[in-house]
């Protein structure tokens, strides 16, 4: 006579797919915010022993120069196709 509770594979794959699924997010994050909060650290201690950072990157430093012309219509339509 079998037992009333027989364990299938899939069932026991989908059980655990959660945890490994969560797990697998999780350390990636986890990691980019060690990174994120290194570089702080280590831009703290440099900041407050008087060296001078020089951020010449535009996306961390610059200035945006807003223009209009027609090849605006083409990215604001792909945009808006996305949303839709």
């Amino acid at each position: 006579m079998e037992s009333a509770t027989i364990s299938r594979p899939e069932e026991a794959r989908r059980a655990g797919a959660g945890a490994e699924g969560l797990r697998s997010v999780a350390v990636p994050v986890v990691i980019w915010a060690a990174l994120i909060a290194v570089g702080w650290l280590v831009g703290t201690v440099l900041n407050d022993a008087g060296t001078v950072i020089m951020l010449d990157a535009p996306p961390l430093y610059g200035d945006w120069d807003l223009r209009y012309g027609p090849g605006v219509l083409i990215p604001v339509g792909v945009g808006a196709a996305l949303v839709a």
